[in-house]
């Protein structure tokens, strides 16, 4: 019985050993985590949403009013967005292991 439990916690440390080396060569290798990622990808998606707003907008004529408003009143409910998911980004980023790594 004793002989199970030194093996079973032998494998428990093997996987827990390599998935811990497995975080440290990611982050040695510059990898972002997960959450990370995505926070950047929504908040770049947000912010070329946006762009993309404001450009029709400056192309939109000056006696095209009501399409303008509409645009006008888009890109204040985009923007909205746009600092939501910077906030996101931002607490990921903060959340990031930035610690030295000793290969």
């Amino acid at each position: 019985m004793a002989y199970n439990m030194k093996a079973e916690k032998l494998t428990t440390f093997r996987k827990f050993s390599s998935a811990h080396s497995q975080k440290k060569l990611d982050e040695a290798s510059m990898m972002a985590s997960k959450k990370l990622a995505k926070a950047t990808d929504a908040y770049h998606d947000a912010q070329l949403k946006l762009q993309e707003l404001q450009k029709k907008f400056i192309e939109t004529g000056k006696e095209n009013k009501a399409e303008r408003e509409s645009l006008k009143k888009a890109i204040i409910d985009q923007n909205k967005i746009v600092k939501q998911k910077e906030s996101i980004f931002q607490k990921a980023l903060g959340d990031e292991d930035i610690t030295d790594l000793e290969i």
